[in-house]
C-alpha cells in the first residue's frame, strides 16, 4: 500500500481548507441576510435584485439523489450492466459509511452543540454530506480498493444476497416516500382553494416583501391540511397551505414568517435529502434517530429567527400556537408544528431561550475535519 506523501497531505489539507472556508462564507452570508444586513454589492452586480432573497447555503440538497442516479446511469453506460452496478454499489456503500460515521458523531455531540451554538448552525451540520457529495462519490476511488478487499473475504453468495436486500429496502422506502409525497401534493391540488380573504392576503404579501420574495408564493387552504405547512421544490410548485380554520392576525404573521423562512432556505429539499439518507441506511437505527433530530433542528432554526428579540408575551403566544397546530408530518413538507410527542424540546427553547454563539467558526471547523477525513479515505 502506498504511503501518504507530504504533497498528498498538502493537497488534502488545501482542498479541505477551501471547502471549509467556502461553507463558512456562505453560512455567514445567509446569516447576515436573515438578520437584516441586506444584499451585498456583489449580489446586485450579478443581478441579485431580480431574484428571491435565497438563504440556502451553497448547494441544494436535491443534488445528492440526482447525483446518485446520474452516477448509476453513467456507470452502466460506461461499463457493462453487471460491472457498472457493481461499481455503483461500491460508491453507494462508501457514502453509507460516510453518512453513518458523520451522523453518529453529530448525534452524540448534539446536546453539547445545541447548548452552545445557534439552531441554524446545528441544522446546517446535518447537511455536511450534501456539501461534499460530488467529492465523495466521484473523486474517492481509492476507497473502493479497501472495500473490494473486504468483500473478497465474504462469500459471493452472501454479498449478492446482502446487496439485493439493501437495494430492495432502499427502493421500497425511498420509492414509497416519493409516492407518498406525490399523493399528498395531488391531494392538496385537488382539494385546495386559493386564499380569498383580503386581510389574510395583505398580511401574506407584506411578509413576503419583508423577507425578500420577488416571485410570489401561493397561499391556499385545504381540508387535507391539519396544520400549516409548506410544500414544493420549485418556484412554480411551492406553496403555503393553511387548514380550514380562522386565525388571528398575530397568529398569521408568526405562521407566515416561519414557513417563508423555510421556503427561503429550501428546507423542503433538505427533507427529501433526509428521506433519501434514511432509505440508504434503512438498516441502521441510529441514522433514523439522527435524521429525526435533524428535522427537529430545521424547525428549531426557524423558531429561532422568528422569535429573535421577541418578548416573553410573544414567546408564550408562539408556544400556544405550536400546541394548537400540532399534527402529523407528511411528505417532504415543513410543518409548523409536528406531533405533540416531539414538541417538548421546541417549547423549552421557545419559552426559555439560551444565549448561543452564531456558529460560523464551529461549522467551518467541522467542515474542515470532515473533508480531511474524506481526503484521507482516498489513500486508505
Amino acid at each position: 500500500m502506498n504511503h501518504i506523501t507530504a504533497y498528498d497531505w498538502f493537497s488534502i489539507i488545501f482542498v479541505a481548507l477551501c471547502w471549509a472556508v467556502l461553507i463558512g462564507f456562505h453560512f455567514r452570508r445567509t446569516w447576515g441576510l436573515e438578520h437584516g444586513v441586506g444584499m451585498s454589492d456583489a449580489d446586485r452586480l450579478f443581478g441579485g435584485d431580480g431574484y428571491d432573497l435565497n438563504t440556502q447555503i451553497f448547494l441544494s440538497s436535491l443534488i445528492v439523489p440526482c447525483l446518485f442516479f446520474l452516477l448509476c446511469i453513467l456507470m452502466v453506460i460506461r461499463y457493462s450492466l453487471a460491472e457498472g452496478l457493481r461499481l455503483f454499489f461500491l460508491c453507494a456503500f462508501c457514502y453509507i459509511l460516510l453518512i453513518s460515521a458523520v451522523y453518529t458523531v453529530l448525534l452524540v455531540l448534539l446536546p453539547l452543540l445545541r447548548r452552545h451554538f445557534s439552531a441554524r448552525s446545528c441544522a446546517t451540520l446535518w447537511l455536511l454530506p450534501v456539501f461534499s457529495s460530488s467529492y465523495v462519490l466521484v473523486y474517492s476511488p481509492g476507497t473502493y480498493n479497501a472495500l473490494i478487499l473486504l468483500l473478497q473475504r465474504i462469500p459471493k453468495t452472501a454479498v449478492y444476497v446482502l446487496t439485493f436486500l439493501w437495494a430492495f429496502g432502499f427502493v421500497i422506502l425511498f420509492g414509497g416516500a416519493v409516492l407518498s409525497h406525490i399523493r399528498l401534493y395531488r391531494q392538496i391540488l385537488r382539494t385546495a382553494a386559493p386564499e380569498t380573504d383580503e386581510a389574510v392576503l395583505a398580511i401574506w404579501q407584506e411578509e413576503q416583501k419583508t423577507l425578500g420574495f420577488v416571485t410570489p408564493v401561493r397561499l391556499v387552504r385545504s381540508p387535507a391540511a391539519h396544520a400549516p405547512f409548506s410544500i414544493g421544490h420549485t418556484k412554480k410548485t411551492r406553496m403555503c397551505v393553511l387548514p380550514i380554520r380562522a386565525y388571528h392576525e398575530r397568529e398569521l404573521r408568526l405562521i407566515f414568517r416561519h414557513e417563508l423562512h423555510h421556503l427561503r432556505r429550501r428546507d423542503t429539499d433538505s427533507k427529501l435529502f433526509f428521506a433519501f439518507c434514511a432509505s440508504l441506511c434503512w438498516f441502521d437505527p441510529l441514522i433514523w434517530l439522527a435524521l429525526r433530530q435533524a428535522a427537529n433542528d430545521l424547525e428549531l432554526s426557524c423558531d429561532e429567527i422568528v422569535l429573535e428579540d421577541a418578548d416573553n408575551d410573544t414567546r408564550t403566544f408562539y408556544a400556544r400556537l405550536l400546541l394548537d397546530t400540532a399534527g402529523e408530518h407528511r411528505g417532504f413538507t415543513t410543518c409548523l408544528s409536528a406531533r405533540a410527542a416531539s414538541l417538548r424540546y421546541r417549547l423549552t427553547r421557545v419559552l426559555h431561550p439560551k444565549k448561543t454563539s452564531e456558529g460560523t467558526l464551529m461549522l467551518t471547523c467541522f467542515m474542515f475535519l470532515f473533508m480531511i477525513g474524506c481526503g484521507w479515505l482516498r489513500w486508505l
